[in-house]
């Protein structure tokens, strides 16, 4: 009789990154071995933290001589902590065990726990097949390479890998185990470790280098991808561009084969060559860069480097051909204070990413940092995800500080998506990135308001109408609020999907229509053509060499772009009446203000633009 083998994961949240992929590759290779396919029955069930415990058990189809194996994550570790003790509260019998980052990192500590029958550390292919193998005859795990069981001494649990040949893994979505379509994103694992060794990351401790699939295999899961038309896909490989030759290969392969899906790729900025910027601006794509400090002292320590001068040439070939890039900062580092956390701040954004990512120092076991946190004062909680408290140089204060100045960051700069606008201000005020954050983290500290994405634009205008009234600035921030508002709506616009436009349409008056997805009406104090050229010009320089024009524009997505028209309240009124209820005939009788001609005549002109659609 075939035993139950349940490979569990639990995501943070839902979202296009929650991806089974690791129990999906653990499956694919385990049933590549006739004796475990013909004895062992694999499922591969999914949960979100979200999710209680108690919902989780019920869920799962267990019995006393089930085979149960968590995938544990920081973020999910207390969760399957708690399911594995009631697992075995439950069925005492089963077979309980632990993979993944946090049992690579500590799994004496999971073990210790009292719940798990073995613990597998490192990449778990080799390592559970054979566990698998020993449990189908009778024995225990003890002495098979990279797990640990009670009776285990450490020095036995060394890390066992696939060697060179990953293909040795059957794809999960080559062999239909993890169905593209079932997805909104799609995890895709090109290589396996990283030739670097940052004193924060365990990514290449114990397993230096690192091993790539076969090309004929990504070509053949990319053909599949775009044949099951996925949107978005994750690049796992820490450095994407560590080898060109190969980066340059896999860009034309995209290129080639699926270039309109969308790709993030993490790369390291001193591997950027221009030919690898012209491929990335050709295909649907962005990056994220890890700057993490620009305190030479801090790097020095987590074993990284940093040239400013060759940085900033790097990104601003990115910055040259349009390419969207975000960039990662760790406050909290071993000889970092606030001072030098703000000074990486500033630094990142004079160079304009799309994005800032800011974390707090976590000090993983397994890593370096770990090792030598005592050496480099490192006092952290001590349970996941292992959180800096302080050290002798970055206060408890500093970070509450430092956690405002990221949490203002992901709301005004991020979300908000200030990165073509938020220099003016700085410029304007004499001030820099970080002392804007810092005043915008003391404005939130009043506020208590749902975030969604028009009440950040209010709070965006708010802030800045306040700074601006403080410096007796108000004729400056009339045209700066319309910039604000006029980027937010562009950003709402290209959100949405674009209505299919098919040519002129002769309007209906028995049909009833509905207004596109994403459109914006806006009431301007200038011209939107006017504003747009805001680059070229400071405040200053703009109120000087463009009147105010006070007008209604209309911001809606055509043909995959924002595109603005001007309006007067009349018509927006006629236009915002189209909610797919009303009739046309319906729609001009509610609006007899307006004369019937010039209302049909702009409902044909909104049909063949796309503000409008028939819906029956």
């Amino acid at each position: 009789m075939r035993r139950e083998l349940i490979l569990i994961s639990i995501h943070i949240e839902q979202s296009p990154q929650a991806v089974p992929l690791a129990t999906s590759i653990l499956k694919s290779f385990l049933e590549s071995h006739d004796n475990i396919r013909q004895n062992l029955n694999i499922s591969i069930p999914e949960f979100y933290m979200n999710q209680s415990i108690d919902e989780i058990f019920t869920s799962l189809p267990l019995s006393g001589d089930s085979i149960i194996g968590f995938s544990v994550y920081t973020w999910n570790r207390k969760h399957f902590t708690e399911l594995a003790g009631l697992i075995k509260k439950h069925y005492p019998s089963a077979t309980v065990f632990a993979g993944g980052a946090e049992a690579t990192a500590s799994p004496i500590t999971l073990l210790n726990e009292g719940n798990f029958s073995f613990v597998i550390s490192g990449e778990g292919e080799i390592p559970l097949l054979k566990s698998m193998e020993a449990l189908l005859l009778g024995k225990t795990q003890d002495g098979i390479e990279a797990v640990y069981t009670a009776s285990t001494d450490k020095a036995a649990g060394e890390r066992s890998t696939l060697g060179d040949n990953l293909d040795r893994i059957p794809s999960p979505y080559l062999n239909g185990i993890l169905k593209p379509e079932n997805y909104k994103g799609i995890l895709w694992e090109l290589s396996r470790g990283c030739p670097f060794n940052c004193g924060f990351c365990f990514e290449s401790r114990g397993d230096s280098g690192i091993r790539y699939y076969s090309m004929d295999r990504l070509k053949s899961e990319l053909k599949l991808f775009e044949e099951k038309k996925v949107n978005q896909i994750f690049v796992l490989d820490p450095t994407f561009n560590y080898r060109e030759e190969r980066t340059l290969e896999i860009l034309g392969m995209i290129k080639d084969i699926a270039p309109t899906v969308h790709y993030t790729f993490e790369i390291r900025a001193e591997f950027i060559t221009r030919q690898m910027v012209e491929l990335f601006s050709e295909i649907n794509c962005s990056l994220q860069i890890g700057l993490q400090s620009t305190n030479q002292n801090s790097l020095k320590k987590i074993n990284r480097s940093f040239n400013e001068e060759k940085f900033t040439e790097k990104i601003s070939m990115l910055n040259e051909y349009g390419i969207v890039f975000g960039m990662d900062i760790i406050y909290g580092l071993p000889g970092d204070d606030i001072n030098s956390f703000m000074g990486s701040i500033d630094y990142a954004l004079w160079l304009q990413p799309n994005h800032l990512d800011i974390f707090p120092l976590s000090v993983l076991p397994g890593t370096d940092l770990y090792e030598k946190a005592v050496q480099y004062s490192l006092n952290f909680k001590d349970e996941a995800p292992y959180t800096l408290i302080n050290t002798d140089t970055f206060s408890a204060d500093d970070m509450t500080t430092a956690h405002g100045i990221k949490q203002a960051c992901d709301i005004f700069y991020n979300k908000g998506g200030a990165v073509g606008w938020m220099f003016m201000i700085c410029e304007t005020l004499e001030i820099q990135p970080s002392q804007l954050l810092m005043e915008f983290s003391l404005f939130l500290n009043s506020k208590r308001t749902a975030l969604t994405d028009e009440s950040v634009i209010k709070l965006q205008c708010e802030f800045t109408r306040k700074l601006f009234s403080g410096n007796d600035l108000m004729p400056l921030n009339r045209a700066m609020e319309d910039i604000i508002r006029i980027h937010g709506a562009i950003k709402k616009a290209v959100s949405q999907e674009p209505s299919v436009i098919t040519g002129k349409l002769k309007p209906e008056p028995s049909g009833r229509y509905i207004k596109a997805g994403g459109m914006t009406f806006l009431r301007l104090n200038y011209f939107f053509d006017d504003l747009m050229q805001v680059g070229e010009y400071n405040l200053y320089e703009f109120i000087e060499n463009f009147r105010p024009n006070q007008n209604m524009t209309l911001l809606f997505n055509y043909c995959g772009d924002a595109k603005p028209v001007v309006i007067d309240g009349e018509l927006a009124a006629f236009i915002d009446s189209f909610n797919g209820k009303l009739t046309l005939d319906d729609v001009v009788k509610k609006n007899s203000s307006l004369n019937k001609k010039e209302a049909l005549d702009f409902t044909a002109y909104a049909l063949s633009e796309g503000i409008i659609r028939k819906i029956s």
